[in-house]
C-alpha cells in the first residue's frame, strides 16, 4: 500500500511539474508579447514626437556643431521604425545632409567633430537604399579612411594611435570615433580597404584592458575597454602604470568594433569582452560611469549584443539574461508622455537633447525587435 502511495505520489509530482511549466512557459510567451507590443507603441510614439521636432531646412537640431550628427541619427530612427524616403520628413531631411557635403568629402555644416558628422550621414544616406548617393558616399569614405591615423601621418604600428580614427578636428583617435567610422565603412560597401580594418584591429586592442594584445603599462587584465589608450573616462586622472578603468559603454563599443572587423566571435578578445560584460550586466546604469552616457550606452548595448547574436547572456554568477527584453522594458519605462527621452541625471556628452537622446532609444528598440520573440 505505501508503495501504491508512493507512486501515485511521484505522478502528481510529475504532472504538477509539468503543468508548472507549461505555465510558466505560457507567461513567458505572454510577457515577450505584451514587452514587443509595448516597445512598438514606444517606437510610435517617439516616431511622432521626433517629427514635430524637424527644421525648416529639414534639420533636426539648430547647433551647426552637431547639426548633420543629430540629422543623421533622427533619420536612421526614423528609417529603424518604418518610415523610409518617401516619407515627407525624411525626404527632406536626407535633401539637408546631401546639401552638407564639402570639397575634401567630409559631410557637415562646421568643420568640428567632423568624423562623427561625416560617419553618422554616411549610414543614414545608404540606409535609403537610394544609388544617387553613391559618390557622396565614395568621397565620404575616402575621407574617413584619410582620418586613420597611420604612416601618412608619420605614426607607425608601434604608436598606440596606429588604426584610430578621432573627431578630425581633434588629433587624438578614440574607440568611439573608430567605431563609428567602421560603422560607416562597413555600411557602405562602396571598397574600403580591408586594410583600413586590419589596421583599426591594432588600436581596438589597445584600447582593451586585456595583457595578451595590450602591453601598456597601464593595461589590466579584465577585458573590458576604455575611451583611448591611456585614458579612460572612468578615471581620468589616472596617469603612468596607473590603471585605467574599462567601463559599460566603451566595452560594448570595443566589441562592436570587433564585429565590424570580421574578427570572430569565438577569438579570445571577444571572449574576454564578453567576461566583463557579463560581470557588470545591468540596464540601470552605464557600468563605472553611472548616469554619464547612460543613453549612448542603451545604444552601443543593443548594437553591440545584437551584432553578436545571442538572446540570452550569462552572468558570472550564472544568470541567464534576456537582455532585449530588458533593455525594451527600460526604454519603455524611461520615455516620457510626449514621447521623446532625455537624461534626466546628467547633461554629460549632450544628453540633454531630447532629439539625440531619443534617436538613440529608438535605434535600441529597433535593434531589441528581433530578439522579441517566443522562440
Amino acid at each position: 500500500m505505501d508503495r501504491l502511495w508512493d507512486k501515485r505520489a511521484s505522478i502528481a509530482l510529475a504532472c504538477m511539474l509539468l503543468v508548472t511549466g507549461v505555465l510558466t512557459g505560457c507567461r513567458k510567451v505572454a510577457d515577450v508579447a505584451a514587452v514587443r507590443e509595448k516597445a512598438a507603441a514606444s517606437g510610435k510614439k517617439a516616431v511622432q514626437w521626433l517629427e514635430t521636432q524637424q527644421r525648416s531646412d529639414g534639420s533636426f537640431e539648430d547647433s551647426e556643431y552637431v547639426k548633420v550628427g543629430i540629422t543623421s541619427l533622427a533619420i536612421i530612427a526614423l528609417m529603424d521604425h518604418d518610415l523610409n524616403e518617401d516619407d515627407p520628413e525624411v525626404k527632406r531631411a536626407v535633401a539637408f545632409l546631401a546639401a552638407q557635403q564639402q570639397d575634401g568629402g567630409s559631410i557637415c555644416v562646421e568643420p568640428q567633430a567632423e568624423n562623427y558628422q561625416t560617419a553618422l550621414a554616411m549610414i543614414a544616406l545608404r540606409k535609403t537604399g537610394n544609388r544617387a548617393y553613391d559618390e557622396a558616399l565614395k568621397k565620404a569614405q575616402a575621407f574617413l579612411v584619410r582620418l586613420q591615423s597611420g604612416e601618412g601621418d608619420g605614426i607607425t604600428p608601434d604608436d598606440a594611435r596606429y588604426g584610430g580614427i578621432g573627431y578630425g578636428s581633434r588629433p587624438h583617435p578614440d574607440l568611439s570615433n573608430t567605431q563609428f567610422a567602421l560603422e560607416a565603412l562597413r555600411a557602405t560597401e562602396l571598397g574600403a580597404d580591408a586594410g583600413t580594418f586590419q589596421r583599426a584591429v591594432l588600436f581596438i586592442e589597445r584600447c582593451q584592458n586585456l595583457r595578451r594584445v595590450n602591453e601598456q603599462p597601464w593595461a589590466t587584465n579584465d577585458g573590458g575597454f576604455v575611451y583611448y589608450p591611456g585614458l579612460s573616462q572612468a578615471n581620468p586622472d589616472a596617469t603612468g602604470g596607473e590603471p585605467r578603468h574599462s567601463y559599460g559603454s566603451m566595452t560594448y563599443a570595443g566589441l562592436l568594433s570587433f564585429s565590424y572587423c570580421d574578427v570572430p566571435r569565438d577569438d579570445p578578445r571577444v571572449q574576454a569582452a564578453l567576461d566583463w560584460l557579463r560581470e557588470h550586466y545591468t540596464v540601470d546604469k552605464n557600468p563605472g560611469m553611472g548616469y554619464q552616457g547612460l543613453y549612448y550606452y542603451y545604444m552601443v548595448m543593443a548594437k553591440a549584443l545584437s551584432a553578436y547574436g545571442e538572446k540570452y547572456l550569462v552572468d558570472n554568477k550564472g544568470r541567464k539574461h534576456y537582455w532585449a527584453l530588458d533593455l525594451a522594458n527600460k526604454l519603455v519605462a524611461l520615455q516620457h508622455p510626449e514621447g521623446y527621452w532625455v537624461n534626466s541625471e546628467s547633461d554629460r556628452w549632450m544628453e540633454d537633447n531630447k532629439s539625440l537622446v531619443t534617436a538613440y532609444c529608438m535605434i535600441a528598440l529597433d535593434r531589441c525587435r528581433p530578439f522579441l520573440t517566443e522562440q
